[in-house]
């Protein structure tokens, strides 16, 4: 007996026991799933922070936890107000009232800066005088004006604390993940806020890996605190009169979360929609809609719940495996009651069936399973953190689909009463006449002219590489966002006004103590970071820079009578010393944002306007060529940032689709082999399965989709389904084959039985994956887009090419033979 008939030996033999016993199956599989569910999936968290996407061994990721420990975080709240006039009595009362209200009610923040909180340095006789920049409240119309020339004389407030056409006010934010909006001297704690206090400090903790207070990032649940206080204080000051917007890092976090959450609670009550439809079309009973939505919906919730336990959270990528179980798992369901029914309208009893339909469906199952879940594992190979967490999430729902159709799905067939009865009212499949006409027409065609088949394709193919030369990669987060969209349409407002919001950190080390008070190096820094703001290249240009240089200048200034030609950085080391020096003793603590309490260590921001992060890559390439040969040897240099992440995170992409394709199409190859038992048929079935991938992606190409995180995933989904049908049409060809040794009129049948059921999980797939179209992110409608277009290639490859191609197969095997025996 074949490998292969033992195999389906066994599951009859396991449908058969699951008919003596499916109470027992049923109560025990149940009980487990549930306290799977209810123990995990309350654990389920999101991350859409830029550092999540990158994994803890990544280079530019220890660099950016080593900024982080020096200077804190770089996470900030840009809040900007576009007043009728700026310097008038009224903004400034209500602009002193926002900011009093940030800092006395809203949770996580460490600091904010505005034109009236800003730091001021002047002299005085002989002393060097720190303060707030609107220290006295202007009463008259003269101290107005008077307050109006400082502001605008100081080149510091310029493109951070207001717009280069005075419109645009901002109140910068800065956050603290230990921090709260009262001290706790003022706040009345009970017992229960104080361990919700702790609580929320250790997951920060643990999220920051330890990092200390200042250099913590805010988790998810900070962010959905934080971030509505603040869009609710901005709503309720906006007026006629006052535009205000909002935007930074957080924002962007909790704006991707809130979408994420929608989205996948309409891709799911819509895929389970279409779901139901389909079952009641497809098989007109009760039991078999009710039953695989169960086993598809059990799926789903315990994959997410081992999602929680192994500590993968919900982000960009991982937000689409709902959805994606959904529509894999069904054709599990599917291809395995279109056997049970078909063979109980036969006049098989109930428990026959079931034990028939396992028999017939049950390896080709298991192996479209491991197909499936070895092309998901691919994401295992990735440098992307969110993709490795597909990688290892997506093969368990995969397996579980399997596990719960092979056995919960039989038990509950199994204590359906009165079955037989019903087998002749109820219609086996509504797939008559010009369905079956249409697969056999197409199995012909591939069967009956192959080499025609072949030539068709070869052109295809060849338009499709034309597409595929033109493909790009994007990583462009905020134009994901629909254009009336609040996020995108504040960033497009500050590009223009500000010229950038997002940061650009330049790390340097000097491996000193008092290294960053060299005059030498203070004049190379400042020529430096002058070349950088005059540097545009394509669109990205930097539209301000903050380092230390600048506060040096303005101390020196400061203590020379406020005189401009003083503006300038000293020549003398002990000078520079003595300066900063009276500077520290001010009471101001600016200097910990631009170097360390060692002055070992500087950092220079530089402000970029948010954009596709592709092109960043060779802007910062140029900074970090010109600041090493600068700066020389002597200053360790690192760029690192908002910036710096994003520009990180689409190499990172670029790699990702190259490590997981080919790793995907190895396994595929592999196992496709395995199925067929000889490398010349499994690596000629692989044709079907590469050559709608390569079409998609040519199409891609030529209608301007470019990849990205999202878009990328499209190589290892799709050839993990698509070799779904292949596998499945090959096992059912290989039997009629051997049975009537005639090949084509093996398409034929196979076209009757399989092809049906592929018809319809395709049809299903392409619908579960157009469902992705109603995301309001623009990736992930394009994800769906691309992958129900390669579904929809991959199922006409494998009615029409994949015949063709085990057409000549069979006739080469037939020349092969005949050439033995002559």
């Amino acid at each position: 007996m074949a490998f292969h008939d033992r195999i389906e030996l066994l599951f009859e033999s396991w449908g058969r026991l699951v008919c003596r016993r499916p109470i027992t199956i049923i109560t025990v599989v149940l009980l487990a799933t549930t306290a799977l569910i209810a123990t995990q999936l309350p654990k389920l968290e999101l991350d859409m922070s830029l550092e999540g996407y990158l994994t803890a061994q990544d280079e530019s990721k220890k660099v950016y936890k080593r900024f982080r420990e020096t200077f804190g975080t770089d996470e900030r709240i840009v809040f900007g107000l576009v007043p009728e006039e700026v310097f008038s009595f009224e903004f400034l009362e209500t602009l002193r009232s926002i900011e009093e209200e940030i800092n006395e009610t809203i949770p996580y923040i460490e600091e904010t800066t505005s034109i009236i909180s800003a730091r001021q340095t002047r002299g005085e006789a002989d002393q060097l005088i720190v303060e707030e920049l609107l220290e006295d409240w202007p009463e008259t119309e003269a101290e107005l004006a008077e307050f109006k020339t400082r502001v605008l004389s100081n080149p510091l407030y310029r493109n951070m604390l207001f717009s280069e056409d005075e419109s645009l006010v901002i109140i910068s934010i800065e956050t603290n993940a230990l921090a709260s909006a009262t001290s706790i001297d003022d706040a009345e704690f009970d017992d229960a806020g104080f361990d919700n206090a702790l609580d929320d400090q250790l997951q920060s903790d643990t999220a920051n890996e330890s990092i200390g207070s200042h250099g913590d990032l805010l988790t998810s649940n900070q962010i959905a605190e934080l971030v509505p206080a603040i869009q609710d204080l901005a709503a309720r000051h906006r007026t006629p009169s006052l535009e205000i917007h909002v935007s930074g890092a957080p924002i962007r976090n909790y704006s991707m979360s809130s979408v994420t959450v929608q989205d996948m609670t309409r891709f799911f009550l819509v895929m389970i929609s279409i779901i139901a439809v389909f079952l009641v079309i497809l098989f007109r009973r009760v039991s078999a809609v009710i039953y695989p939505s169960l086993v598809v919906i059990l799926c789903v919730l315990s994959g997410l719940s081992c999602m929680a336990w192994i500590g993968i959270p919900i982000t960009g990528s991982t937000q689409l495996l709902p959805t994606l179980l959904l529509a894999v798992g069904i054709g599990d369901s599917i291809h395995l009651l279109s056997i049970f029914y078909a063979e109980l309208g036969n006049g098989s009893s109930r428990d026959d069936a079931i034990a028939f339909a396992l028999r017939h469906t049950g390896l080709a199952v298991f192996m479209t399973s491991v197909t499936t879940a070895g092309s998901m594992a691919a994401f295992a190979a990735a440098d992307l953190k969110p993709l490795i967490g597909l990688g290892i999430s997506a093969p368990i729902g995969v397996m579980l689909a399997f596990f719960f159709s092979i056995v919960l799905l039989p038990a509950f067939l199994a204590v359906t009463p009165g079955m037989e009865r019903r087998r002749a009212s109820k219609p086996i499949s509504p797939v008559h006449g010009y369905l079956d006409q249409f697969l056999i027409a197409c199995g012909n065609l591939g069967s009956k002219h192959p080499w025609s088949v072949l030539g068709a394709t070869a052109m295809i193919l060849v338009v499709a590489a034309m597409g595929v030369a033109q493909i790009r990669f994007t990583h462009d987060v905020e134009n994901w966002f629909p254009e009336d969209y609040p996020l995108r349409i504040t960033n497009s407002l500050f590009n223009e006004k500000l010229r950038g919001i997002y940061s650009l950190e330049v790390f340097l080390d000097t491996h000193e103590a008092n290294g960053m008070q060299d005059p030498a190096l203070l004049q190379k820094l400042d020529e430096a970071t002058d070349y950088a703001e005059a540097l545009q290249l394509g669109e990205v240009y930097v539209g301000k820079a903050v380092s230390l240089v600048p506060i040096i200048k303005e101390i020196h200034q400061a203590l020379n009578e406020n005189q401009t030609e003083y503006y300038k950085l000293p020549t003398e080391r002990e000078l520079i010393a003595q300066e900063l020096l009276l500077f520290e003793n001010s009471g101001s603590d600016d200097l910990e944002d631009v170097t360390d309490g060692q002055f070992s260590t500087g950092r220079i921001t530089l402000f970029l306007p948010t954009m596709d992060a592709f092109y960043y890559l060779p802007f910062i390439d140029h900074l970090k060529e010109h600041f090493q040969e600068k700066l020389g040897d002597e200053v360790e240099v690192h760029f690192t940032g908002i910036v710096a992440l994003l520009s990180r995170t689409m190499e990172n992409i670029v790699t990702s689709m190259a490590k997981t394709y080919l790793v995907a199409f190895g396994i595929i190859a592999i196992l496709m082999i395995a199925v067929i038992g000889e490398i010349r048929g499994g690596l000629v079935c692989m044709i079907p399965n590469l050559a709608p991938i390569f079409i998609t992606v040519g199409l891609m190409g030529w209608v301007g989709i470019s990849f990205n995180i999202a878009t990328i995933l499209l190589g290892c989904i799709a050839i993990g389904i698509a070799v779904d049908d292949t596998i499945h049409f090959m096992h059912s060809f290989r039997r009629y084959y051997r049975r009537s040794g005639d090949a084509i009129l093996a398409v034929q049948e196979t076209m009757l039985t399989t092809g049906r059921a592929l018809l319809v999980t395709s049809m299903i797939l392409i619908l579960g994956f157009s469902v992705f179209s109603l995301s309001m992110l623009k990736n992930i409608q394009y994800f769906g887009i691309v992958n129900a277009s390669a579904i929809f290639f991959a199922f006409f490859c494998d009615v029409i090419l994949a015949p063709a191609l085990v057409i000549l197969l069979a006739r080469f095997e037939e020349s092969r033979k005949h050439a033995a025996s002559s």
